[in-house]
Parts: C-alpha cells; structure tokens; sequence
C-alpha cells in the first residue's frame, strides 16, 4: 500500500508573532488549533508554525504584502477513533497575503496558506497506507502593531 495525500480545506484559528530584523526580513512562531477530520472522525491538533517571514509594498491597494516560509509540527490534541490514533507530525508551512493599514496599530487583509506533512499524523488506516495531508487555507488576517 502506497502513501497517499489528502487533501482538503480546513478550518483553523491562530495567532503568531514577527520580529523583523531588517526592513523586509524576519522570523515568526505561531500557534494554531487545527481540527483535522479523517475517514468521518476528527482529530484536534496544535500546529506550531516557526520560520522566515518576508515583508514588502502591497501588490495593489497601498498596503503591506507578507509571506511566511517554515516548519510546522502538529501535536494531538485527541484521536481520531480507537483504530486510527493520533501522532506528532512534521511538515512545511507557506503562507502570504496582503494588508492593508485600518488605523495606526491595526491593519486588516486577507491571505492563504498551506501546511504539507511530512509524517503522517494518523496511525493504522485500513487499507490507505500512510496518509499524508495537505492543509490548505484561504481567509481573513489581521496584524496589531504594538
């Protein structure tokens, strides 16, 4: 039985953190909650995204563009079901968007992202090998300035 990819949209709530160490280059470290549904179950997971982040001039509009580039690692919250459990996954992370300046500490845009795992994190699905998914996610962000 061979791996697989899956691949669906998913729904997930986050916050993450930048520090820019020149004008356009920096680091970010995130913490998501993702619930991942598979074969009818759910499993909740907390992905911690961690890498090098890139700013630059919005492509239109006037705002801040942005792209995320890094690992994630997935840590189980609850399993999918007796059968298929659970377990720390590996993966890459990208992610990008545009913003756009509301006041003085707020800005607000949109943008999308993808986590590919390299590791699967489920264990023991019948007759599917090792599925290894992709997150794909298109939404809303927004950034406070302190």
């Amino acid at each position: 039985m061979r791996p697989h990819t899956v691949v669906r949209p998913t729904k997930f709530t986050g916050l993450s953190a930048h520090y820019f160490f020149s004008r356009a280059v920096g680091v970010f470290a995130g913490v998501d909650y993702a619930p991942r549904k598979f074969l009818g179950n759910l499993g909740n997971f907390i992905d911690i995204p961690l890498g090098i982040a890139f700013r630059y001039p919005a492509f239109f509009g006037g705002g801040l563009g942005f792209t995320d580039v890094g690992l994630v690692l997935a840590m189980p919250l609850s399993g999918y079901s007796a059968t298929n459990k659970t377990k720390f996954g590996v993966g890459v992370t990208l992610s990008g968007g545009q913003l756009f300046k509301v006041s003085d500490n707020f800005m607000l845009g949109f943008g999308g992202a993808f986590k590919f795992f390299f590791t699967s994190t489920v264990s023991g699905v019948p007759g599917s090998g090792s599925p290894k998914l992709l997150d794909l996610d298109i939404g809303l962000r927004a950034r406070f300035i302190l």
